[in-house]
């Protein structure tokens, strides 16, 4: 699998939106992309299944086939336009949702049509840093999801569907669907035990102290952005499945409705665990800045006490340092052994009083 760069979106681009563009043109909007469109097709029941690697769709319709098998499009890479209208077109979906498909950056939201169901959503991309869109539309018999990248975290549905495992091959396209959103969700709770793994790290590093604290700023920075990407997929994902579970949908049948609300619990939970975590980075920047400005009070009072030792030493060398002629005490002979005796025992009295007071 190639890497590929991840270059930071402009606004607009988050957005899924381009200025002046045509309401419903199939224009790609995302960065540039190089790699071959791949589109996968997986068609199943309980009993058989069969895989391609080059799907195209099926002139005499899948409807036709759909009542005995179901069929998955999995459409790896949306910048060849003309790949996805292949399919779009051939199951009548509507200009606006193939807008919404080619254009990366949308909010997570469950859109229902009157023969599909549209789901949007961002999910974690493979190798690089960041979140890529994955679109997935629903018929009756029939799923085809649209990513950006090449991989995902989608293996482990692929391996129960080519080895009849759990209930994939056995339901129908909504639990199909679910499986997918699952692996998702399950993907953004790997990322969080990862984040809270760092966080951990960075707590043990300023307990300890030491070398490397002074990156500590940075590093919960990054780590305080992470979870604000993964916080900007999570909460509107979660929305839309409470949504969905509380709506009735004729493609989401009532014995996997169920398996939504068990999805919507989990995302209930890591939206929470994020909060949790985004407040534990909050208090260790605070307490970073707090241990600096201890360190910085603690240096500044040591110097304070040796300016205040040294303020009367200085005056009184500075009396003596005079070019007077009548000083009383030059012409005395214990003159300078008294000088340097009132000298220490001012420099001992001051320290002992510092000493008392716990600031030395």
């Amino acid at each position: 699998m190639s890497r590929r760069k991840n270059k930071r979106r402009s606004p607009t681009q988050r957005a899924g939106f381009t200025p002046g563009q045509i309401p419903g043109a199939a224009v790609y909007t995302g960065p540039a992309r190089d790699f071959a469109v791949r589109i996968r097709a997986m068609r199943y029941d309980d009993t058989h299944f069969e895989e391609s690697e080059d799907y195209h769709p099926d002139p005499e319709g899948e409807g036709d086939r759909a009542g005995k098998q179901r069929l998955w499009i999995d459409v790896q890479g949306i910048h060849h336009v003309e790949r996805v209208l292949a399919i779009t077109d051939h199951f009548r979906i509507h200009p606006l949702t193939v807008e919404d498909i080619v254009s990366p950056g949308h909010r997570a939201k469950f859109e229902a049509h009157e023969n599909y169901l549209l789901i949007v959503l961002q999910m974690r991309a493979p190798d690089v840093q960041g979140y890529e869109q994955v679109a997935m539309v629903l018929g009756r018999g029939w799923l085809a999801s649209f990513q950006e990248l090449e991989g995902d975290c989608f293996d482990p549905i692929r391996e129960r569907l080519r080895q009849a495992l759990g209930r994939v091959r056995k339901r129908s396209s909504d639990y199909l669907a679910y499986a997918l959103l699952d692996a998702v969700v399950d993907d953004y709770a790997l990322t969080l035990r990862q984040l809270d793994d760092r966080i951990l790290g960075l707590e043990d590093k300023l307990d300890e102290g030491g070398d490397g604290v002074e990156q500590l700023p940075s590093q919960l920075h990054g780590v305080k952005r992470e979870l604000q990407e993964l916080r900007s997929a999570v909460a509107p994902l979660r929305d839309e499945v409470g949504r969905l579970t509380r709506d009735e949908n004729p493609l989401i049948g009532a014995q996997v409705r169920p398996f939504f609300r068990d999805l919507h619990d989990h995302l209930v939970q890591i939206a929470e665990n994020i909060e949790i975590y985004r407040e534990n980075v909050r208090s260790l920047l605070d307490l970073h800045l707090s241990n600096v400005s201890q360190k910085m009070n603690e240096d500044m009072r040591l110097l304070t006490v040796v300016a205040t030792i040294f303020i009367p030493l200085t005056f009184l060398a500075g009396v003596y340092g005079m070019n007077f002629e009548h000083i009383p005490e030059l012409k005395w002979r214990w003159a300078y052994p008294a000088f340097w005796g009132v000298t220490l025992a001012m420099l001992f009295g001051l320290g002992l009083f510092f000493h008392r007071r716990r600031w030395l």
